[in-house]
């Protein structure tokens, strides 16, 4: 029997980075209201596994980070390095998100990441200093 190959999200080696520098300044700034979590959906996978997460709601498309601040307040991060657009299933998840009132990001860094968090309503600790305002 023939053994297929692993399904593989194409994320770029720097958004990688770029997500996993953001969870860095999150667990060294420690915001007191809310919690961030990955989404992962596009590890690598045999073509079974990827039927079973579908089956079990995986959903295409979704941002690769959920913030959740007090009182409720929902977001999501998505992570591109600065070349990297969205794919379809991205755009559509993004849609829906506006449509829902949820905020969405794209951002393409730490200091993108760190702000959008804020946006949503992390409050992170005292002393924390990020570059630049984005344009």
């Amino acid at each position: 029997m023939k053994r297929k190959h692993l399904q593989l999200k194409s994320t770029s080696s720097a958004e990688r980075e770029i997500q996993v520098s953001f969870f860095r300044a999150w667990g060294a700034h420690a915001p007191t209201n809310a919690i961030a979590f990955a989404c992962e959906n596009g590890a690598p996978r045999e073509p079974y596994q990827a039927k079973r997460l579908k089956e079990a709601g995986m959903l295409p498309g979704a941002a690769d980070v959920a913030v959740v601040a007090e009182g409720g307040l929902i977001g999501f991060l998505e992570f591109k390095s600065d070349g990297g657009r969205l794919s379809p299933a991205q755009h559509r998840f993004r849609d829906e998100c506006a449509k829902l009132g949820a905020p969405y990001h794209v951002v393409r860094s730490v200091e993108d990441a760190l702000r959008a968090a804020m946006e949503i309503g992390a409050i992170f600790k005292p002393g924390m200093r990020l570059a630049e305002p984005i344009s």
